[in-house]
């Protein structure tokens, strides 16, 4: 699996993730002190993540995602988590998630499975390593 297809893979997990979460939640009852919230906003920095370490020529194939928008979702996720707009955030799983997703399916080869992935996804720095 290259690169690319394996933070692919990541993003189409994260969105899977956050789907399963999402299940019996609505915008009214969102609230940042419930672990449901903080699970999906985990997912987003995820997707950010993965987003930003995609390859240049990855998303120029994909022109229609707003790469530097989800990248500076997970910035600001991470960086000033005490301003998140949770009805930002309900907003980006009903209209934007699917999009993302359906342009992933579509550059992810066929069959890939989780279990595809290699053994580290990320070149960790020695002291790190497991």
């Amino acid at each position: 699996m290259t690169r690319d297809a394996a933070r692919a893979r990541d993003i189409l997990n994260a969105i899977e993730d956050i789907r399963d979460t999402v299940q019996g939640l609505s915008r009214a009852n969102l609230s940042i002190r419930d672990v449901r919230v903080k699970a999906i906003l985990y997912s987003f920095i995820v997707i950010g993540e993965a987003a930003r370490a995609l390859s240049p020529a990855f998303k120029d194939q994909l022109p229609d995602i707003p790469w530097p928008a989800i990248i500076a979702l997970r910035n600001h996720i991470v960086h000033e988590y005490d301003k998140v707009a949770l009805e930002t955030i309900w907003d980006i799983i009903t209209l934007h998630l699917d999009p993302l997703e359906n342009a992933l399916r579509r550059q992810v080869p066929d069959g890939m499975q989780e279990d595809d992935a290699p053994e580290f996804l990320w070149d960790l720095p020695e002291q790190v390593r497991p």
